[in-house]
């Protein structure tokens, strides 16, 4: 039997962009004002939610689609509707300012240039901020 899903295709974040094409097609102008309340603007630059947060402290908001509730992350939310279309299946979405509450510095990268990055920071985080990397 043919799989329905097109090859190399990434499911949960196709999910997404459905949801967010039907919540934008429903009401745009309230489903901005939704994600609007769930963020504000520290000094630092970044914009952060303070809506829902899973156990390891990245922001999600919950959504209903098909009838089944689902939750999606935040940063994934806010780069979709950045780009307009669907992380790719072979990628992740990176934190460029190190900070996970933040919806604004992303960035698509490769799943080993997302662990490459984080052990960087971490390994800054330990000699020092003078340590150029």
């Amino acid at each position: 039997m043919a799989s329905s899903t097109r090859a190399g295709a990434n499911p949960k974040a196709d999910r997404l962009l459905r949801w967010l094409i039907t919540r934008i097609r429903k009401d745009k102008e309230r489903f901005i004002r939704l994600l609007a309340k769930k963020l504000i603007y520290p000094d630092s630059g970044c914009v952060e939610w303070v809506g829902q947060y899973n156990k390891n402290g990245y922001p999600r908001q919950n959504a209903c689609v098909d009838g089944k509730r689902v939750y999606f992350y935040a940063h994934h939310i806010f780069w979709t509707l950045k780009n307009g279309r669907a992380i790719a299946p072979d990628r992740e979405i990176d934190h460029d300012c190190d900070n996970i509450r933040c919806v604004l510095h992303l960035e698509e990268v490769t799943r080993e240039k997302n662990l490459e990055k984080r052990d960087r920071r971490q390994a800054a985080r330990r000699i020092g901020p003078d340590v150029p990397f």
